[in-house]
């Protein structure tokens, strides 16, 4: 406990001298900063002559777990991206957050003029960064993040090569206009490549300005090359694991002007009032069921993170008490499934993991409209267990339960499909195509 406030208070005041370096425009004293931070979060790496510089996202971090064991020549250091954000908004105080992943292009001459001075700042301090570690490249995880944007062109400026694995990768059939509005508008990507897991977003983008084909490229999900290495023993088929759905798609923090296409009216995209549905039709089938355990995993990393007296699905979890449900933070998703005797989640690429052991997925569609389901939901064919109310959701779980279903019911054929279209990786080599990338 003392250890973690240590840390706390000594990362805020290392974030107090960026906000200070940022703010009497000295990107000296900022690479000093950024240099503790690294020197802090990297203590354990020994560091070699070249370097790749990691711009942190959490989930991000699982794709990189084969580096080290596949590539002897480089090192990975990891940089809280919150630096980046904290001179970012010193930069552009005057505009009151009016710059965002969805609204970085403007007319604006003193913003753009802004955006040049910010540009040349982050170009000086990765100048020091640079002649300090050595970078073949930096990986970010969206191209589209408004802090980072500029780093694509003050990296390029310092013959850093710039590279994102967009980990945004699930884009639906009737979203793909809407997106298509939204990232003709994106201006020009100023780093070398983008990676994706799938061709969804690649195609839409290959016929956009943003960057040339050739630097667009499908790598599959280097973190589910984990699943191919893994001998599955019945054993280990302990609980039923549940992934809380995400109750909004990304298009609902879309402007209008980039849904004109869509033919729905966004509540219907809203999956709130399922999600709370579904976790009380499983909380009452476990109150029921005392003998069957059931694990919830929430992207929320900390306990602390979760209103208790707000209804969510994390809180109806946590007050309901029950000895047999636990809910889970942070932990790794990949070891959760392995171990599961079945999992339920709804538009998630982890039921696409789930898959690939050859594991029973049951998906949830009450009261889903055809159309809603054609256009704006996983298309797993056979491969699920569809439940459409509380008493198709009992039998199922019921028979997970008693062992009549311990599998899922799609042939070879289909699995290597769902797999390949939405994860891009049968093959359990998409770490080897990342670091082909980066080095």
């Amino acid at each position: 406990m003392i250890k973690e406030k240590f840390f706390f208070i000594f990362d805020k005041l290392n974030l107090l001298i960026t906000y200070i370096a940022a703010y009497f425009n000295s990107p000296f004293i900022c690479y000093l900063s950024i240099l503790i931070a690294l020197k802090r979060y990297n203590f354990f790496t020994k560091r070699k002559k070249k370097n790749i510089l990691i711009l942190y996202r959490s989930i991000g971090i699982f794709d990189l777990e084969k580096f080290n064991y596949l590539n002897q020549s480089h090192s990975l250091l990891i940089m809280p991206r919150i630096h980046l954000k904290i001179i970012f908004h010193i930069f552009f105080k005057d505009f009151n957050h009016s710059i965002n992943d969805n609204n970085y292009l403007t007319k604006n001459l003193h913003i753009e003029n802004k955006k040049k001075l910010y540009r040349d700042f982050l170009s000086k301090v990765f100048f020091y960064l640079n002649k300090k570690f050595n970078f073949s490249s930096i990986l970010s995880f969206n191209f589209r993040y408004y802090a980072e944007r500029e780093l694509h062109f003050a990296a390029k400026n310092n013959k850093i090569k710039f590279v994102c694995l967009h980990k945004e990768s699930l884009i639906f059939p009737g979203e793909m206009k809407s997106y298509y509005e939204l990232l003709k508008s994106y201006g020009k990507y100023g780093g070398d490549y983008i990676l994706f897991y799938n061709s969804d977003l690649k195609n839409i983008l290959s016929k956009t300005t943003i960057t040339a084909s050739k630097n667009l490229k499908v790598i599959g999900m280097p973190r589910a090359d984990y699943y191919f290495r893994k001998k599955i023993k019945s054993k280990s088929k302990k609980f039923i694991l549940v992934f809380l759905i995400n109750p909004k798609r990304m298009i609902h923090g879309m402007k209008k002007k980039y849904l004109k296409n869509l033919k729905i009216d966004l509540k219907e995209l809203n999956w709130t009032q399922s999600s709370f549905n579904l976790i009380d039709d499983i909380l009452d089938f476990a109150k029921k069921n005392p003998d069957v355990e059931f694990i919830f995993k929430t992207k929320k990393l900390f306990l602390e993170d979760v209103d208790l007296n707000k209804k969510s699905q994390e809180s109806m979890v946590y007050n309901a008490k029950l000895r047999n449900c636990k809910l889970t933070f942070g932990e790794d998703s990949r070891q959760l499934i392995e171990k599961s005797r079945c999992v339920i989640g709804f538009n998630s690429t982890t039921l696409i993991e789930a898959l690939i052991l050859k594991k029973p997925i049951i998906v949830p569609t009450f009261g889903l409209k055809k159309t809603i389901s054609k256009n704006f939901t996983l298309n797993l064919k056979n491969s699920a267990f569809y439940a459409k109310n509380k008493k198709e959701l009992n039998k199922v779980l019921n028979d997970v339960v008693t062992g009549k279903v311990n599998s899922t019911k799609a042939g070879k054929k289909v699995l290597k499909y769902i797999i390949s279209k939405y994860l891009g990786n049968n093959d359990g080599k998409s770490s080897k195509r990342l670091i082909n990338y980066l080095i």
